[in-house]
């Protein structure tokens, strides 16, 4: 039967699974280091981006973005990796500094936390997937940030884990094996879905037509 062939829709989907179980296995293993997290999620935006071009996108294209994006996405991700650990900190201390209004001072600092973690995706799915300089990368990131917000909502989903972790240790080792096995790939597989669509048309024509020709591997 033709649904059970090698290009019918099962096979792509188990394929498809296949893939993105074993890139997020190679994501987790390159963000051990901690320091290393931005250029490895700049690298999976890039291939899931990829993918959706109709790109043969895998384990090689991903190496190879997380080695030629290490020098911009580090920076930038540990710039917003002391943003958002600074707000942490204020929200947190806006409850238990008995400081006043605490309630509004800790939503405050929520939101902003909530606006860095938002433009951090942005800015390393925008460095993987542009050239340009830091201040233009912001820019446009804030731009994209407010202008599609339910896909920054969904690219917020990444943090799902660590919130986990923080508020529920117990529920966070349940879940564990899926954040191993498929959880980062398919967040943003989903994500750069609808993230294609915003960004194929701002390429130039020849990059357009690169990124859309099946010769990656």
């Amino acid at each position: 039967m033709r649904f059970f062939s090698m290009d019918g829709p099962v096979f792509r989907f188990l394929s498809l699974m296949y893939d993105l179980m074993i890139l997020n296995i190679i994501y987790v293993i390159t963000c051990i280091p901690v320091i290393t997290i931005g250029a490895a999620t700049s690298a999976l935006y890039r291939t899931m981006l990829d993918k959706r071009y109709g790109l043969d996108a895998g384990v090689k294209t991903y190496l190879r973005q997380f080695l030629a994006n290490f020098r911009q996405s580090t920076p930038r991700f540990l710039l917003f990796l002391l943003i958002c650990a600074v707000l942490a900190f204020d929200a947190r201390y806006a409850i238990s500094g008995g400081l006043p209004a605490p309630s509004l001072l800790f939503s405050i600092f929520l939101v902003m936390l909530t606006v860095a973690a938002g433009l951090s995706s942005w800015v390393l799915a925008l460095t993987g997937q542009f050239d340009n300089t830091l201040t233009g990368t912001l820019r446009n990131a804030a731009l994209l940030t407010f202008r599609h917000l339910p896909l920054t909502l969904l690219l917020l989903l990444r943090f799902l884990p660590l919130l986990l972790a923080y508020f529920s240790a117990p529920l966070f080792l349940v879940f564990s094996f899926l954040f191993f096995l498929f959880y980062y790939s398919l967040a943003a597989y989903l994500a750069a879905g609808p993230m294609s669509r915003i960004f194929l048309p701002l390429m130039s024509p020849e990059e357009r037509e690169k990124r859309t020709r099946d010769d990656d591997e």
